[in-house]
């Protein structure tokens, strides 16, 4: 098992599947896991450690065309895919199944993926800064949407649900002509990969309690809180959160999140 945790933290990740995503041709000597391991800590830790590894300079792959970067805020990395025109992937870089999802991403657009960045990763970073910083309502960063037609349509439906407010997920399913469809609407809304952009965690449990988030409840908590307090809406009805953690969230890293 080869574990690419680089600069991003992400789950344990075959060896072969990390040369499937990122297209290269594998080396005859294995990578050294100290060494990529080593740059998950400085901005440009990862770029060094990859072109030390692969003696290749980061971005100089073969076919390379998706640039993944990462971008620090408050809650912890973020992971953000690329190209010169649209933001393909934003996500907390320990969410569950990252790796499964970055592979995804790679078929569907039928594009390899390296490290790099791109005026669209430098918009998309300034905007989550005004986000936190300030309460940023609306992102105008361009998106590329990787699903199918009725992911597409629950994922644009959720960016109808108010900055400071919650839906239901039968909510959400009504909201898109299709009331019966409600664990379709919540598969879909786990799927969404443009966390924050596409507000997948102001969807909360039918019963008022916080539910589920691939970022980890903590995450949810907190993000919903800080739309709240921006909003000029009242905190103290945020719903609980369920008192229990996500069974695939990990807290390695996550110093400044507290359960409220």
């Amino acid at each position: 098992m080869f574990e690419y945790r680089a600069r991003f933290s992400v789950t344990d990740i075959t060896e072969m599947r990390y040369y499937v995503i990122m297209n290269l041709k594998k080396p005859d000597i294995a990578p050294d896991k100290t060494l990529l391991t080593a740059g998950c800590h400085s901005p440009g830790g990862f770029r060094v450690a990859f072109a030390k590894t692969f003696c290749v300079a980061p971005g100089n792959g073969v076919r390379v065309r998706l640039r993944v970067d990462r971008i620090n805020t408050p809650l912890g990395p973020m992971m953000a895919v690329c190209d010169e025109t649209h933001l393909f992937l934003l996500e907390f870089a320990n969410r569950k199944n990252m790796d499964r999802q970055i592979e995804r991403l790679s078929k569907h657009q039928r594009r390899a993926i390296g490290p790099g960045r791109t005026a669209i990763t430098d918009q998309i970073e300034a905007e989550l800064e005004d986000y936190f910083a300030v309460g940023l309502k609306s992102f105008q960063t361009p998106l590329k949407l990787s699903g199918t037609d009725f992911q597409k349509t629950v994922w644009r439906a959720l960016t109808g649900i108010p900055f400071g407010e919650t839906r239901s997920y039968s909510d959400l399913a009504k909201a898109i002509g299709n009331e019966k469809a409600v664990r379709a609407v919540a598969s879909s809304n786990a799927g969404n990969g443009h966390a924050i952009i596409i507000p997948c965690h102001r969807v909360i449990n039918k019963d008022g309690r916080l539910g589920g988030y691939a970022g980890g409840p903590n995450r949810k908590n907190r993000l919903l809180r800080h739309e709240c307090k921006h909003a000029g809406k009242d905190i103290q009805a945020m719903p609980p959160l369920s008192g229990r953690k996500h069974p695939h969230w990990s807290e390695k890293g996550m110093g400044i999140l507290t359960v409220i």
